[in-house]
């Protein structure tokens, strides 16, 4: 017998992604004994004659002993339609030698190079991982982004005391510090 109900929807699970984004706060602030909280900073976008078009939640994650924070994603989704949803990762780029894996593309710069002589150009379709049309797939995405090896760094610097870019207390740069520079 065939369904013709929607797959990946669940009407036990009808939440919008600032439901979904406050139950990660909690989450995060129970299995870190107080040390960590998601903070969430709701942005309403307007745009020609003041119609609001979007709305994009900040997520910050603070380190209540030092009251410091780090932006790690931004949530954006069109104003009274919370699906989809997509999540924009502020993924800072690390050096190739601190990375566990990359790969490297030597005919990137040739292929544009070729399709400006020959005036050819090839389409391609781009799938975005981090487009979600469902609280199920949201959830998904949410998971992957908190268990990325760049917010688990930025995690452990929060709570190391060490931000990139951070100036050491008597005001002198790591560099300083360390004789480099």
């Amino acid at each position: 017998m065939s369904s013709f109900w929607p797959s990946g929807i669940e009407l036990k699970n009808i939440q919008s992604p600032i439901e979904i984004l406050k139950e990660a706060q909690r989450d995060w602030d129970s299995n870190s004994d107080g040390i960590l909280n998601l903070v969430l900073n709701t942005i309403k976008v307007e745009g020609i004659n003041g119609l609001l078009i979007e709305m994009r939640i900040i997520v910050d994650i603070k380190h209540i002993p030092s009251n410091r924070t780090a932006t790690v994603f931004t949530v954006l989704h069109r104003q009274n339609s919370p699906y989809p949803v997509s999540i924009i990762l502020e993924e800072e780029e690390l050096p190739d030698i601190l990375r566990k894996s990359y790969t490297v593309s030597g005919r990137k710069g040739i292929e544009t190079v070729l399709e400006s002589v020959r005036g050819t150009k090839e389409t391609i379709t781009v799938n975005n991982e981090w487009v979600a049309d469902t609280p199920l797939e949201f959830r998904e995405n949410l998971q992957k982004v908190f268990n990325r090896s760049y917010l688990k760094s930025m995690v452990t610097n929060l709570i190391s005391g060490h931000l990139p870019d951070e100036e050491e207390p008597n005001g002198s740069t790591a560099e300083e510090l360390h004789g480099e520079g």
